[in-house]
């Protein structure tokens, strides 16, 4: 089998795996903070003191998501099992599919 060989399945062994990032969380949070802004904005009252402070909230925090952030989930394209990586890791598995 060819390809990187830094993470490799806990499961099957496999080296086909999909990384999900920092960054698709934080994009995800924010995206989905400003549908309940948008949401809110049509809904008096509770929509303007409730629902579009939460979702400004969610906004500002998605921004904080890749700094924080320590372990990365990590999906195997063979059978489906799902387990996370730390950070050194995830950076070693960078260098190795350049």
């Amino acid at each position: 089998m060819e390809g990187q060989k830094v993470i490799v399945c806990k499961n099957c062994g496999s080296n086909a795996i999909q990384v999900t990032t920092s960054g698709a969380n934080g994009c995800a949070f924010a995206g989905f903070g400003f549908i309940l802004i948008c949401v809110g904005i049509w809904i008096p009252f509770i929509g303007w003191f409730i629902v579009m402070p939460i979702g400004a909230l969610m906004m500002i925090s998605s921004f904080l998501f890749p700094l924080l952030q320590k372990r990365f989930s990590v999906n195997c394209q063979n059978c489906k099992h799902k387990f996370y990586i730390d950070k050194e890791e995830y950076e070693q598995y960078k260098e190795s599919i350049k």
